[in-house]
């Protein structure tokens, strides 16, 4: 009878330690996000005109071990800007490296992985001289399809906004 009852306190003990192991595993895992859904654009996306020319080849790429997905936005003219987005908490940010030499910083309340738009809204920025001076001012994705999506960006300059949108299509 006694060993009965270690056998039973043994398993109940095994059935213990697997539940607070599961449950461990679990919060472990990361929640989806908004960043996946900015790491599923990773590849190579192109932008063009009314006329048909091309405005911009933009990649996206998922860097730091998962962590931040870098967007390279390159201009027929060889310029080239490039923005890191990532988390801080539960706030997902963009930096952005700008031609103008600023780096404005946006931040969006994370609507999680199956949004169909993010809009990202200024924070503040470095290496702005003041703030009248041209920079990024608001970003929106809105996502289309596996294919497509639409960038909407404000640039500020002397206190004045100017929405800039443009459509992206992939493709590789």
């Amino acid at each position: 009878m006694r060993g009965r009852t270690f056998a039973a306190a043994g398993l109940s003990l095994a059935l213990a330690a697997t539940a607070a192991l599961a449950a461990l595993a679990a919060e472990m895992t990361p929640r989806p996000t908004a960043l996946d859904r900015l790491k599923a654009l990773a590849g190579e996306w192109e932008a063009k005109g009314e006329d048909g020319a091309v405005l911009t080849k933009t990649t996206y790429e998922v860097v730091a071990a998962g962590n931040s997905v870098m967007e390279t936005i390159q201009f027929p003219d060889g310029n080239s800007m490039v923005t890191l987005y990532h988390h801080d908490g539960d706030r997902l940010m963009l930096t952005h490296f700008c031609m103008a030499g600023n780096q404005p910083r946006l931040v969006a309340k994370d609507p999680g992985p199956k949004a169909t738009e993010l809009t990202f809204s200024f924070l503040d920025a470095t290496n702005l001289r003041a703030p009248d001076e041209s920079h990024l001012y608001g970003v929106t994705f809105a996502f289309q399809d596996a294919g497509h999506f639409k960038q909407n960006m404000i640039f500020k300059e002397g206190g004045v906004e100017a929405p800039m949108a443009v459509t992206y299509t992939r493709t590789k």
